[in-house]
């Protein structure tokens, strides 16, 4: 009697008893290893999850976080036209698979709060520069240090 397959984590990779049904580390549930993609293709976008649109610069750093973290990305430009934010630039979105969804997030909201260090603890993570002020709203003007509401100052990206 042969022994069963080990069962593989499709997020980190890591190997498991065939009795094992989830990730440990990444709390999704395991595969096959012939389930598994090749290491680093992603599937057509309609397979992958969105997790933020914004400009190219916040879309290349969160790419960028995304890739040290082992999550592998997909970026799409979703339009030639620069929208009237901050820091202008083409909106792009970028796409995860759906068992790193959470995790990119994650990363997101981290960065997020790295731009913007003094956003209260209750603000979206969702937010989009598009939207005007991540604390209370306001529209805010293309370049301005901080919001002329509430003062939240926005940091750059690098």
């Amino acid at each position: 009697m042969s022994a069963a397959p080990p069962r593989v984590c499709p997020s980190c990779r890591e190997e498991y008893l065939a009795t094992v049904g989830r990730c440990a580390e990444c709390e999704v549930d395991l595969v096959s290893p012939s389930e598994l993609p090749p290491k680093g293709e992603l599937p057509p976008v309609e397979q992958l999850q969105r997790v933020r649109v914004e400009n190219p610069v916040w879309i290349q750093t969160l790419a960028s976080q995304l890739a040290q973290a082992g999550i592998a990305s997909r970026i799409e430009l979703l339009s030639d036209e620069a929208p009237a934010a901050r820091r202008h630039g083409a909106p792009c979105a970028l796409y995860v698979r759906p068992e790193d969804a959470g995790r990119a997030r994650e990363i997101d909201e981290d960065l997020l709060r790295a731009q913007l260090p003094d956003l209260p603890e209750g603000a979206s993570g969702g937010w989009s520069e598009a939207e005007g002020c991540p604390a209370c709203g306001t529209a805010v003007e293309a370049e301005a240090a901080e919001c002329p509401e509430c003062g939240l100052a926005f940091a750059e990206a690098d």
